[in-house]
C-alpha cells in the first residue's frame, strides 16, 4: 500500500515501480493523486 508521504517523497520510484507491475498510466495517475493532494492541502 503506497502513501501520500512515499508518493511525494519518491515519485519517480513509485511510477517505476508500477510500471513495473504493468500498471497503466501511471505517470498521470500519480499526478492526478498529487493534484488532489495538493488541492485538498489548500482548502
Amino acid at each position: 500500500m503506497l502513501t501520500i508521504k512515499q508518493i511525494t517523497e519518491n515519485t519517480d520510484a513509485v511510477i517505476r515501480g508500477l510500471e513495473k507491475k504493468h500498471f497503466k498510466n501511471a505517470q498521470e495517475t500519480i499526478e492526478q493523486v498529487l493534484a488532489f493532494n495538493n488541492k485538498r492541502k489548500s482548502t
